[in-house]
């Protein structure tokens, strides 16, 4: 009970302070009358002030029922405005949903036909490739087979050249051969034959800048003087008979200087003065002159043979010891015996030795060169074309496994044909919808 005596005395004292603040303005009279009024006035405040609490306090409970009311209401508004937001969120993403779930499904019909699309182009592109190199291969054999022909052939010749260079000599039928395979390899432009070309061009070249000596033509010159050696004069011959020049010469001259010649020829004749180098030529007989021209005869036949072995020394040796034959038995003024040794000195000028046998190494070389590189490309094309079947096959294995792929991917499910696959799914929307007021109040 003393409690509230004391909770109203509070407002009694704030009643009096209340009024003695407008007191203050009044005149010092008026202060005098309330300061005798003052015990009367704590009765009178007392009763009023509990009344005037009470209706505070129930206005106040009114304002707190009527907002929390309000608040209540514009929670439930605010929730069920959420709830709309949120529903129409819903619907429009699963509209979106809907809709991007169809362009998928139409993009994935789009590409699996384009797959299959690709699939047959791919399909042709490696038939054609395939056409191609079978084409290109037939094109390259066909070429290679006749470049190969051409380097066979210019291969056989140049052996068969190279052979007769070592074992005859002659270069004229060498440089014959490599005009030929030069006319030929010149119909060809393939890169490969380039180096055959260069080195037949070398070296015919080189061979025609050689000496060239004429095998056969000289032999058939000896020949010629193996057959004028029995009309070869000998020095006895010129001796015992001087006056067949004489009247040999006679026959062109006037009746007086035939007389004339024939006196002073009979008066030379009666003595003859002549240095003979050897006293053997005046001392053979008939039968030794025959040995003597048949010594000479066999002396051109060794010259001839050392001609044909390219023995330039052995043929050298013998031609000099059938002119020193010649100038010791027979006789060196007779025109035939001066025109047989003229003759003889120029085979002697001839330089028969072997020829070196190199004359077609470099283009015999390039040859060489242009079969082991064939073999070796063959071989690398072989490598490449294993290589390129076994790729071809893995891409061919790895295509169903591709396509698969491609198939396993499925469009996702609209939500018209989802919703009785997955009901729980759409579950929290009641939920939503059935929400207590406490926990609607508690969220707001």
């Amino acid at each position: 009970m003393g409690e509230p005596e004391n909770k109203s005395s509070e407002p009694v004292r704030e009643i009096q302070a209340s009024k003695e603040m407008p007191s203050e303005t009044s005149s010092p009279r008026k202060e005098n009358e309330t300061e005798v009024h003052i015990p009367a006035a704590p009765f009178i405040v007392k009763q009023s002030g509990s009344n005037a609490l009470a209706a505070c306090a129930l206005v106040l409970a009114a304002l707190g029922l009527g907002a929390s009311g309000f608040l209540f209401v514009q929670g439930q508004n605010v929730l069920k405005n959420q709830e709309l937001a949120f529903n129409q969120k819903i619907d429009k993403a699963a509209l979106g949903e809907s809709e991007n779930a169809a362009l998928l499904k139409d993009n994935l019909n789009r590409q699996s036909a384009i797959q299959s699309e690709l699939d047959r182009l791919d399909s042709g592109v490696k038939a054609n490739g395939e056409q191609i190199l079978m084409t290109q291969k037939a094109y390259r054999e066909l070429t290679k087979g006749r470049a190969d022909w051409l380097v066979d052939e210019t291969e056989t010749i140049l052996n068969l050249a190279a052979q007769q260079l070592v074992l005859t000599g002659n270069i004229q039928t060498a440089v014959g051969v490599l005009e030929h395979i030069d006319s030929r390899l010149s119909r060809f432009d393939q890169a490969e034959l380039l180096p055959i070309k260069q080195a037949v061009s070398s070296d015919l070249a080189e061979l025609k800048n050689r000496p060239y000596v004429d095998i056969s033509g000289t032999a058939l010159r000896l020949d010629r003087l193996e057959t004028a050696v029995s009309g070869l004069p000998l020095i006895l011959d010129g001796v015992l008979k001087p006056g067949v020049q004489a009247r040999n010469e006679a026959v062109s001259a006037s009746w007086w200087q035939n007389v004339w010649e024939k006196s002073l020829g009979t008066l030379k004749g009666l003595v003859e003065i002549r240095r003979l180098e050897n006293n053997d030529a005046m001392l053979i007989s008939p039968e030794q002159a025959y040995f003597v021209r048949e010594n000479l005869r066999l002396r051109l036949l060794d010259a001839r043979t050392a001609l044909m072995q390219r023995n330039g020394e052995v043929y050298q040796g013998d031609l000099n010891n059938a002119e020193a034959a010649v100038r010791q038995y027979f006789d060196a003024k007779s025109p035939a015996t001066q025109s047989w040794l003229k003759e003889l000195a120029e085979l002697k000028t001839l330089d028969v030795r072997m020829t070196a046998d190199d004359g077609l190494k470099t283009s015999l070389n390039a040859v060489r060169a242009y079969r082991d590189g064939t073999r070796m490309t063959a071989a690398e094309n072989q490598e490449a074309e294993q290589a390129a079947s076994e790729p071809a096959n893995e891409n061919t294995a790895s295509e169903p496994a591709a396509a698969s792929d491609v198939k396993a991917i499925e469009a996702p499910s609209l939500p018209s044909e989802r919703k009785p696959e997955q009901p729980a799914k759409k579950q929290p929307a009641p939920e939503k919808a059935g929400r207590s007021p406490s926990a609607k109040g508690e969220r707001a």
